[in-house]
């Protein structure tokens, strides 16, 4: 799977439902987003960077942070993990941190 961030549009952003994925489905990666110090924990997905929001215990209560988020106009993407659900949000301009070999 590539990983390279581009300036398209996400899917999510043509409805209010938060796109729901198995977490097998993306990329885990860090991310530099231009306005942070630090590189954030991220997934790619469809030549997306995704910054980690916050995790919950399930599925109706990311919904409703997701549901909020999306009304004021982020994207975001929702991923199951084996403890509950991950709320990550759409960051365009992020850029992939690579890994220090050592």
């Amino acid at each position: 799977m590539s990983i390279y961030a581009t300036s398209s549009t996400p899917l999510e952003d043509l409805t209010m439902t938060p796109l729901t994925l198995d977490v097998s489905t993306v990329k885990r990666c860090h991310a530099q987003v231009p306005d942070l110090d630090r590189p954030v924990p991220a997934i790619a997905y469809r030549k997306q960077f995704y910054s980690f929001v916050k995790s919950f215990p399930s599925l109706e209560a990311a919904e409703r942070v997701a549901q909020r988020l999306l009304a004021s106009g982020d994207s975001v993407i929702l991923t199951r993990i084996a403890r509950g659900v991950v709320l990550w949000a759409w960051e365009p301009e992020a850029t992939l941190v690579q890994k220090q070999a050592g």
